[in-house]
């Protein structure tokens, strides 16, 4: 991959903005994705919509042999973002995403309290695995990502209710354990609860404080 990355500069020239390097043949996206935070290259090139290269045509005329040059528009990279900062006009540059499932993925996004994980687009309703592969490749979570918590100890059942992995008879039983045996002492005392299996416990427990 080195050797690849040499032999691409050596042929088109110095890099001019992180992305660029996703243009490299075979690179794989997990590599760009831990790469980038490290690139020194700065985060997208001036008129990236814009920019053309030109192209040398050989025309044959009268007197011979000539040489043109012809404008070729060069294609758009789009630079790997972050989910959880993301807004509408941001998702719709990824292919597949319109109006509608940005704002869908924006909804439970806000909804969750912030993504922790990448993994949770796929539970986002009606996003194709094509999509969700996409934003895989575009879209990050940040390591500095702070979401949304939950207070164990102060929130209502109404608030509790309104996180997407809560239902309502959920949201009330964790008020009714509080109420009867006292403000919760760990996170892990839900699991007290026979509503609050493994499986939700650990998809609640990063968006939970006492």
């Amino acid at each position: 991959m080195a050797k690849r990355i040499l032999n691409y500069r050596n042929k088109v020239g110095d890099f001019t903005y992180k992305a660029e390097l996703g243009r490299i043949y075979d690179f794989p996206d997990s590599t760009f994705q831990r790469l980038y935070p490290y690139i020194q290259l700065p985060e997208t090139r001036p008129d990236r919509y814009s920019r053309t290269k030109g192209t040398a045509v050989r025309a044959r005329t009268a007197s011979g042999p000539n040489y043109t040059y012809t404008r070729e528009r060069e294609r758009f990279i789009l630079a790997p973002f972050n989910i959880n900062s993301a807004d509408t006009t941001a998702l719709k540059q990824i292919r597949g995403i319109g109006s509608k499932l940005s704002a869908r993925i924006v909804k439970y996004r806000d909804g969750l309290g912030g993504f922790h994980s990448m993994a949770q687009l796929k539970e986002v309703y009606g996003l194709p695995p094509a999509v969700v592969d996409s934003l895989d490749k575009y879209t990050f979570v940040a390591k500095s990502n702070t979401i949304r918590q939950l207070s164990l100890n102060q929130a209502t059942a109404n608030e509790l209710k309104a996180h997407p992995y809560i239902s309502s008879n959920v949201a009330r039983a964790i008020v009714a354990y509080r109420e009867q045996h006292g403000p919760y002492r760990q996170i892990e005392d839900i699991r007290q609860i026979k509503l609050v299996t493994q499986e939700l416990f650990e998809k609640l427990q990063p968006y939970l404080v006492l």
